[in-house]
């Protein structure tokens, strides 16, 4: 995929953020993951931002448009009931920088994870 075909199928309003991995272990004590499991969302944050789209337009991509496509009542948008799933990021720092040498690298910008209220990762 040519990386402007990427830019403009990302550009679309229904179009998500998504990967086929998952986040392992730094110590691959279970295996490596592939670099798209650490740097996927970021990366996409990144071009979605960087392409001038509004932060609420490029989380919802990564956020509500999934939740909503896969029926995940409760989650993807924050409301008064839902899930408490947080991610504070600085939108100048966000980026996915990982590779094949180095799969296991978190990304930049990222402060807070929270899933459902608890804190799982602080930066």
């Amino acid at each position: 995929m040519s990386e402007e075909n990427l830019r403009r199928i990302i550009a679309l309003p229904w179009c998500m953020a998504g990967s086929d991995e998952n986040a392992r272990p730094a110590d691959d004590s279970i295996g490596r993951s592939h670099p798209r499991a650490f740097g996927a969302l970021p990366r996409f944050l990144r071009l979605r931002l960087e392409a001038g789209a509004p932060i609420e337009a490029a989380v919802h991509q990564v956020t509500g448009v999934p939740a909503q496509a896969f029926r995940l009542r409760g989650r993807g948008v924050l409301a008064p009931g839902n899930a408490a799933d947080l991610t504070a990021f600085d939108p100048d720092e966000i980026d996915g920088t990982t590779d094949f040498t180095a799969p296991h690298t978190p990304a930049t910008g990222i402060r807070l994870v929270a899933v459902d209220g608890k804190v799982v990762y602080r930066n």
